[in-house]
């Protein structure tokens, strides 16, 4: 803003005008310390005009104090509208510089995005495919262990990776839909309802006979066994993984 204007000028300008927020908040400072001087001012004439010890002409002394206080007035009438100029102007900057950070933003995330479509889908299905690989080739070796002609041969260790019990892999094209990774695993429900097509004898028998308590048995038996199998698995891997996490923290340690 030019300092050639006077300064009422410049509230004008200041007031009507787009302006920068540190140039009205100069201003505000100007004007607050112009309205105290002319307060000063006013007050002094007043004090002058009324003193009965002095001859005025009243004409002129009254044309002083009433230009003397308008001119106080008006100073203190602009500051609270200067300062309500500042909070618009201030925030009209703040709205400027935000869009001018979220369009860069912008940019960066489209950009990431098209990025990171273009890699993602091939490696997660090279990803999947892997991991469902080792999971096969890991029941192999369960079932290899478990026909060891000898307790003394150490078991092979398995290759599936310890983190993938905790690994959630999305369907990039089916939101919301089944997991690539981990394996659906059947219900409680679903795996009855199995055994119930595969053996429908073991759950229902032909009829009461003299040893139709065999049959219950015989079924009891077998899901217990099954149970008891699921579970040992399930402790096995848990020990093998345990023991093959134990030693990449061992080899990380040595590296």
């Amino acid at each position: 803003m030019s300092k050639s204007l006077t300064l009422d000028q410049r509230i004008a300008v200041a007031l009507s005008d787009d302006i920068k927020s540190d140039a009205v908040a100069a201003l505000i400072e100007e004007v607050e310390a112009a309205a105290q001087a002319a307060d000063e001012n006013a007050t002094r004439t007043r004090e002058e005009a009324l003193d009965p010890a002095t001859v005025i002409d009243t004409a002129k002394v009254g044309a002083s104090l009433a230009t003397a206080e308008l001119t106080r007035d008006r100073l203190q009438a602009a500051l609270p509208r200067l300062q309500d100029q500042l909070k618009r102007v201030r925030q009209a900057e703040d709205v400027a510089a935000w869009r001018a950070d979220a369009e860069e933003l912008e940019r960066r995330r489209l950009g990431s995005g098209a990025e990171f479509r273009q890699f993602y889908p091939g490696m997660i299905e090279r990803i999947v495919n892997h991991l469902y690989d080792m999971r096969a080739l890991d029941k192999k070796i369960d079932h290899l262990n478990s026909r060891r002609p000898d307790s003394s041969i150490p078991a092979l260790g398995y290759i599936t990776p310890f983190f993938a019990m905790d690994l959630k892999i999305p369907d990039p094209d089916n939101a919301g839909g089944p997991m690539l990774w981990p394996p659906h695993q059947p219900s409680l429900a679903q795996q009855m309802a199995r055994e119930m097509m595969e053996n429908p004898r073991l759950f229902n028998p032909p009829g009461p006979g003299p040893e139709w308590w065999k049959t219950i048995e015989e079924r009891d038996r077998r899901a217990l066994e099954e149970n008891r199998k699921q579970i040992a698995e399930a402790e096995q891997r848990q020990r093998e993984f345990e023991k093959q996490k134990a030693a990449e923290i061992e080899a990380a340690k040595g590296a």
